[in-house]
This record gives structure tokens, sequence and C-alpha cells, in this order.
């Protein structure tokens, strides 16, 4: 993500405390159990966001690097952490340019995040650089918005309004799609209340690519990945339809012994 981003960081947690991150967190461990050649120890957190799924798995007791391009989201994991009393490596780094100086069992990229790139030369820079950092076992797990269903079902503005202690947020969420490059602009206009009072008000754009399962295995494909499963998100017996608007792919380096 963009520096621009940092100004969202400030409210994230408040503006998704309705998101169940331990029961995504769950969902991503039983496909660890289910495709993994061993449960992993160690695992890289791609687009890390405030820390919300690493916190979770380290408190069960996974090895945790998380990495984000937004130093403000990485400022509020570190201290998320600390607070926890928990040992995280969080980095401000770019998922296209990963240099880390070693290896992990697992890769997740979660919340949509790999949506963020914004070419299909980006995308191929973050699957070869994940590669590059996973274990010759390793595991990459990434959820993103399903082409076909974004086609299909179509964005439409959202509005929150979401209350926390003294804080009240007030989000209007208006997408405009790109149909020639698949991207969806969301305009994201916040006000921040406390008391009834005004405190702050900003407005932001996130471009969010999304992608046709094709495509990314193809590019996972031509990046050195065997593609284990892509299913719809948190669904893992279901078939693939055009109303699933997250999926998730699971793929294995190639020269994974299994």
């Amino acid at each position: 993500m963009d520096k621009i981003y940092d100004k969202y960081a400030v409210y994230y947690d408040i503006l998704h405390s309705d998101k169940s991150y331990s029961k995504e967190c769950e969902f991503v461990e039983q496909m660890f159990k289910t495709f993994s050649t061993s449960l992993p120890k160690t695992v890289l957190d791609v687009g890390c966001g405030t820390g919300n799924h690493a916190i979770i798995f380290a408190k069960k007791g996974y090895e945790i690097t998380g990495i984000d391009a937004s130093a403000g989201m990485v400022n509020h994991a570190q201290r998320k952490a600390v607070e926890s009393g928990l040992n995280i490596d969080f980095k401000t780094m770019d998922m296209t340019d990963i240099k880390l100086e070693k290896k992990f069992d697992a890769c997740i990229v979660m919340f949509g995040a790999i949506g963020y790139l914004k070419s299909y030369d980006a995308l191929r820079k973050a699957f070869i650089g994940i590669k590059n950092h996973l274990t010759e076992d390793g595991i990459l797990i990434f959820d993103y918005w399903n082409g076909p269903a974004v086609l299909t079902l179509r964005p439409s503005t959202v509005n929150k309004d979401i209350k926390h202690n003294d804080t009240r947020i007030l989000r209007s969420a208006t997408p405009k799609l790109d149909f020639e490059n698949n991207v969806c602009s969301v305009n994201y206009h916040c006000i921040v209340l406390e008391k009834n009072k005004i405190i702050d008000e900003f407005i932001e754009v996130h471009r969010l690519q999304f992608y046709f399962p094709t495509d990314i295995h193809y590019h996972l494909d031509t990046c050195g990945f065997k593609v284990i499963k892509t299913m719809p998100f948190m669904k893992a017996e279901e078939p693939i339809d055009d109303k699933n608007w997250n999926l998730i792919t699971i793929a294995r380096p190639k020269n994974t012994k299994t």
C-alpha cells in the first residue's frame, strides 16, 4: 500500500472491528493441517496491516514475521504486539520487493491484500519474492476478489456507522469499476467524531485489483508454484461460482517433494 493509506491506518481496527479474524485464522490453520506436508512453525504474513492475523497466530505458538508497505499500519502492529507481550518481527516492506534473511514454512496474504498490487508484473514480483522466502515444502495461502463475482454482483456504495467507546466513525465507501484493467477504485470518505463532535475527516481512494482464477493459476505456475486448490473463502467444500466474492488459493513451490 502507498503512504496515503497511513491515515486510514489510524482508524483501521475500529473500522474493521466486525471482522472475525479469529475464525479466519482457524480456517487458515485448518488449511495448514490439510495441505502442508508438515504443520508450519514459521509464517510470513505479507500485507499484515495492523497485525491482527499475526497476533492471533503468534498466540497459537507460530513464529511470525509480518510485512506491510504502510509504515502507519506497521507502527500500530508493533505497538499491539508489545502490549500483548508478543515477540513478532514487523517490518515496513513492499510485497514486490521482499528481502528477508530467512525462509518460512508458510506465507499468508490475507484480507485481499494482494489486490493492492497495481499490475500483473507486480503480482509476479510478489509471487517470486514469496517463493524465494519459502522452504522447499512451504505453502502459500492468499485470498483475493473473484473477477466473475465482481462483474456479476457489482460493488455498490456501502455506508458504515461504527461506535467504539467515545469514538464514532461514519464511513462511506463508493466504488468505481475500471473494466479494461480489472480494477475497482473505492473512494473512502470518513468522518470521525468524539462525543458527537467532528475531530477528523478524510478521503482516501484505494485501488483494488480483482482477478480471475485462471490468471492467478497461470502466474503462479510461471513463477514456480504448483496450485493445490482454489476455493471460496472460508468454504473449503463448496464449488467456485460467480457468487463467491472472495476466493482463496493454496500453492506450493514446484520443487516440493510431494
